[in-house]
Parts: C-alpha cells; structure tokens; sequence
C-alpha cells in the first residue's frame, strides 16, 4: 500500500484519538501499524510523534516519563513533534530533586518544529522548572501558539518572554502583574503576525490601564477572550473592543453592573460570541440586563427593544442562525435555516415546525425520544439524548 493511502488511514486514526470513548483502540491501532513495515511506520509516526503531553500528577507518583516522550526526543522521530503540552507540575519539583527541569529543556532544544507549547503550573509550583525550556523559546521559528498560566512563568522569566515574536495566538490563564507588566512591549513586537489574545479565568490584574496600555495593539485581532475582573466595568471594556475592527470570535465574562453604558462598540465581523456569567437569578430584570448588555455586543445590526435575547436572534439573525441552544421555551419559528438544536423542555414541535434543513437535534428529556423518532423531517440525521 502507498504512503500516500497509509498517512490518510492514519489521520482517520487520529480524529478517533480525540474520542475519548474509542480513543485507546485508536492508539494501539496507531503503535500496531507503526510495526507493520518501513511505510507504515513513516506514516504512522507522523500522528504518534505530532503532540507530548506529559501530565506531571503521574511523575509526581513517581512514575516515569511517557515513553512516547522519550522516543520523540530520537533524531528521526525529532522533526516530527509539532505540540507540546506540559500541565500541572507539583510544588515537589524543586532543586535539587528536580531533574525534569533539565530533561525538558533538553527536549525543547532537540524539537525544532514546535508550532504549539503549553506549559501549565500548578498555582504553588516552583516557577523555576520552566525558566530554562521558557528560554529556548525565542529559537524556534515556526513556534505559533503559546499557552500560559501565572505558575509557569515569574517576573524575571517574563522579560524573556517579550523577546518573542511570531507568535499568531497568544493564551494566558490567571494573568499576573508580571505578564501584563511586559505585555504591551511584547503584543507590539507580534504586531503583524499576532490575531488572537485570550486572557482567561481570574483576570482581577486586568485594570482599565492595562487596557488602554495595550490598545494600540489590537486593532488587527481577530479573537479576544477577557476573564473575570471587577476593576474593569462595561464602558471601559466596550470602548476597548470598539478598536477591534477585525473581530471574529469572542469570549466574556459577564458580571451585574446596574452602571448605564456610555459607549458601545461596532463589532460588524464578529461571528462567534460566548458569554459566561455566574450564578444570578434570571427570572426578574437581571435577566433584561443581561440580554441588554449582550445585544449591544453587535450595534451594527438594528436594534429592537426586546424583552427576551432568544426572541432578538430568532428576529434579527433568522436568515443566518445556523445553530440554537436554549435551556428554555423560544420562539425559532422565523428561524427557518436552523440545522443544529438542543433544548430540554417539552414545547418542541411549535417551534421547529417550519425548519426543513433541520438534521441534528439534542435533548435532555428521554420522554421525547420516541416522539422525535417520528418527527418525519426529511433531512434529520441525528438524534442526541
């Protein structure tokens, strides 16, 4: 058999790595076929070697490295690590009992193809394991995406990451005084290359200043995720995104504020919208509020004075929704090109009636099964409990 015809059996084989549920079977399918022959194993290896990701909680049991870690470190198996993925190094990873430290610079400098590195701390980790791997950093050219938190990285190691460039996305979880001190130098060195800024989880170093000192770099974004402060209120995040013309995916973290906006931004490419919010209580005006506060995420459609959000997407962007996730009663009825629902309540067939492209459906109510199974659209295909 061609290589050609095995390297597409084997990217088969990894989509089925991604499912947790065959996700075993397709590793071993992986490892068998990299033994049948010389062929194979080129094909094969080029999945088995592409990611690393070494889960500290297992060396912390004392347990030793992957063996996929070790092998990938071999000349011929070198080129082919693409993504590595370190998370959760324990606070016994210190000197001079710490001798991964050194393993995994050894291994950063003998992968020279790295587009992707997460390195992923424990909040009371030593921060030093990663100050040597963090300075290999700057040497790899086709490096891409990073992926921070506030325990992989101190004050000193960040002024070394400023000097990095090239980078396309850009990942910080629980940002600290220390990254953001250097951000604003460093997002104007990626400027030009640089398209998405995710700053996630508590972000409660995240100040209106912090803001404004980065500003003048993201007007060429195209996504932005902001995290949890309460230093920052709505004027002060909507004027900010009102400079990112670029804008295609967002995600946020809504808290109450009965403040009234004073500006609201022109996010007119924007496709993707996520919004997380906390435990309030939805059913008296909060719930106005917060439909209120989402719908002027998007002022260059027209705007309506709605008292439910779903009734505004199923009014405003009917020709377009493509998929709807409700957890509770909306009207879709204008919706007439939806292909992708979830629900969990009763009141179904009144609003689905009219959508002849509909071919996935979810819900939460084992009752309706049956009633679904007859529900005769042509073009349905999947059914999800």
């Amino acid at each position: 058999m061609s290589y050609d015809i095995l390297v597409h059996i084997a990217g088969y084989l990894e989509q089925d790595t991604k499912r947790s549920f065959v996700a075993t079977n397709a590793w071993k399918a992986l490892c068998s076929l990299s033994l049948a022959n010389k062929v194979c194993n080129q094909a094969a290896s080029r999945v088995l070697y592409q990611t690393i990701t070494v889960y500290a909680e297992k060396l912390a049991m004392k347990e030793p490295l992957p063996g996929q870690f070790i092998s990938a470190r071999l000349e011929h198996n070198a080129p082919l690590v693409l993504n590595l993925h370190i998370t959760g190094i324990p606070l016994t990873f210190c000197p001079p009992y710490d001798v991964f430290a050194d393993v995994l610079e050894s291994a950063v400098r003998s992968w020279p193809n790295l587009q992707s590195v997460t390195f992923m701390a424990a909040a009371t980790s030593y921060s030093g394991v990663f100050t040597k791997s963090l300075a290999m950093l700057p040497n790899l050219t086709y490096l891409r995406h990073l992926e921070l938190n506030s325990g992989s990285c101190s004050e000193t190691q960040s002024s070394v990451l400023a000097l990095l460039g090239g980078l396309e996305r850009l990942v910080i979880e629980d940002p600290t005084r220390a990254i953001l001190n250097v951000l604003p130098d460093w997002l104007s060195v990626l400027r030009g290359t640089f398209k998405g800024l995710h700053l996630k989880n508590n972000c409660g170093s995240v100040n209106p200043g912090v803001l404004k000192q980065i500003s003048p770099s993201v007007s060429e974004l195209t996504s932005f995720t902001l995290g949890l402060s309460y230093s920052i209120d709505n004027n002060d995040l909507f004027e900010f995104l009102s400079q990112m013309h670029n804008l295609i995916s967002l995600e946020l973290r809504y808290y109450l504020q009965q403040k009234p906006l004073s500006s609201q931004p022109e996010l007119r490419l924007l496709k993707h919208l996520k919004v997380y919010y906390g435990d309030i209580d939805v059913s008296d005006s909060n719930d106005s509020i917060l439909c209120t506060w989402i719908r002027n995420l998007s002022l260059h459609l027209k705007q309506h004075q709605l008292d439910n959000l779903y009734e505004y997407l199923s009014k405003n962007h009917s020709q377009t929704l493509r998929t709807f996730k409700l957890a509770q009663l909306a009207d879709t009825t204008r919706c007439v090109l939806l292909e992708h629902i979830e629900f969990s309540r009763t009141e179904f067939f009144q609003m689905v009636s009219s959508c002849q492209n509909l071919h996935t459906i979810r819900v939460s109510n084992v009752s309706l099964v049956l009633q679904l199974m007859d529900y005769g659209k042509s073009r349905l295909r999947r059914l999800r409990v």
